[in-house]
């Protein structure tokens, strides 16, 4: 899902973090789903499926205001 990415900046933060008592900040695989590059390969279909989720969510809201 996303490709490893070891970057000294992110080493430095993590250093920092340690020195400021930031726990979160300490973890290296946090900072890299964070800082690092994703690759998401959504396909046409993927597109089409997600906004059939949104019509529907916005049919729902809508019947629930109407139904007050």
């Amino acid at each position: 899902m996303y490709e490893r990415c070891t970057d000294i900046e992110l080493l430095k933060i993590a250093q920092n973090a340690r020195n400021y008592g930031l726990e979160f900040g300490e973890n290296l695989a946090v900072l890299e789903l964070f800082f690092c590059p994703k690759n998401f390969d959504i396909t046409s279909n993927d597109l089409q499926n997600i906004g059939l989720v949104f019509t529907s969510l916005e049919s729902i809201k809508e019947k629930f205001q109407l139904s007050k």
